[in-house]
């Protein structure tokens, strides 16, 4: 399955630590979900209308947070 990179690899092309725990809440939202945050449309890459947030109130309040910090778009806050 083919995801985005996080916002600081786009950028620079580096991969570090914050762009592994990027990818590790790509994978908790995808867990949680049931299905990739990203969709193919001709060829590219579309985010889906709820990435990266939580729709329903059943999550787990601690589970969403983690979740969401590690989706922070601001890798030091990861």
């Amino acid at each position: 399955m083919l995801t985005p990179a996080p916002p600081q690899v786009q950028s620079t092309g580096h991969l570090s630590k914050a762009s592994d725990v990027y990818s590790l809440g790509v994978l908790m939202w995808e867990l949680y979900h049931g299905r990739p945050p990203y969709t193919a449309v001709s060829g590219r890459l579309v985010q889906h209308a709820a990435f990266p947030r939580f729709t329903s109130t059943s999550a787990p309040f601690s589970f969403a947070v983690l979740t969401l910090a590690c989706l922070s778009k601001n890798h030091g806050e990861r």
